[in-house]
């Protein structure tokens, strides 16, 4: 692996808490294209925004349940829920989120938010 590429996934890993396997796998073999790709996400989830974070973190969620409610996605999902509860959102902030998405994708897309959440919840209290 280029001394470039594990930086970056190591500058992710640091700043977001985890990176997925095909971030990884992109960062190794596109360097270039992946680190502009992160750029972009790192401007615009790290820069002055008018809305806080958190905020940010549960537009994500919603994004995120509506558009794949399956699958990998419990993995993308749990990692922005994760971050919501890092940057200060409630549980019953994510939740009313998560409801939410009843309205555009329906039961199925809400039930794969709420199973991220309870498996995040879980992981929580599993930890201490």
């Amino acid at each position: 692996m280029e001394p470039e590429a594990k930086k970056l996934i190591e500058r992710i890993k640091a700043s977001r808490g985890w990176i997925l396997p095909e971030q990884e796998f992109m960062a190794e073999r596109d360097y270039e294209f992946y680190r502009r790709h992160n750029e972009k996400f790192d401007h615009f989830m790290n820069r002055d925004n008018a809305l806080p974070r958190k905020v940010l973190e549960l537009l994500y969620i919603v994004a995120l349940c509506v558009r794949l409610p399956a699958g990998e996605t419990q993995t993308y999902i749990k990692n922005h829920i994760r971050q919501a509860l890092e940057h200060g959102a409630t549980e019953q902030e994510i939740l009313e989120a998560i409801e939410l998405v009843i309205f555009p994708g329906g039961s199925p897309s809400m039930n794969a938010g709420i199973k991220a959440f309870m498996e995040v919840l879980e992981e929580r209290d599993a930890a201490g």
